[in-house]
């Protein structure tokens, strides 16, 4: 288990605590291996592990403990199970410059043409609908209490 744990790690350089192959990680632990064999030694054995979720997700992880299984069984991992960490492909051939131009500025809203009569139609829209709602609710209750009334009057007799 040791072992192919350890040529593991050798793939997974990040996993064993090391950004890059030399600056070691000392802050969070990134992977931790816990192996629990039951009584009488030969009755089976219960490997945890726990791995910090920030360095991969459940696919990863489920991966990660597939390619320790082939390596413990003596396999060798095929060359598209070897992961690929190389971030050089992430970085910009230049540093982008966080400047906008001109033409993609924010215009000021008293220059937006307009824009005063857009804002007093949605308040007059919403204003109405306020006043449908509160006729509507007036409306409802009138009509509940005239139901009421003549249940009552009717079971009165």
């Amino acid at each position: 288990m040791n072992n192919s744990l350890s040529k593991l790690l050798s793939y997974y350089y990040p996993v064993a605590g090391r950004l890059d192959d030399t600056k070691p990680i000392k802050e969070i632990p990134l992977l931790l291996v816990q192996l629990t064999r039951f009584h009488g030694g030969d009755q089976g054995l219960v490997i945890g592990v726990l791995l910090s979720h920030p360095l991969t997700d459940a696919t990863g992880i489920v991966d990660f403990m597939n390619r320790w299984a082939k390596l413990a069984r003596g396999e060798e991992l095929d060359p598209n199970e070897i992961p690929f960490l190389d971030r050089t492909l992430l970085k910009f051939p230049h540093i982008p410059s966080s400047k906008l131009p001109d033409r993609w500025k924010p215009v000021p809203q008293s220059q937006v043409p307009g824009n005063d009569d857009g804002i007093d139609k949605q308040k007059k829209r919403s204003d109405r609908l306020d006043s449908r709602i509160r006729n509507n609710v007036q409306m409802t209750r009138r009509y509940i209490r005239q139901r009421l009334c003549l249940t009552k009057c009717r079971y009165a007799v």
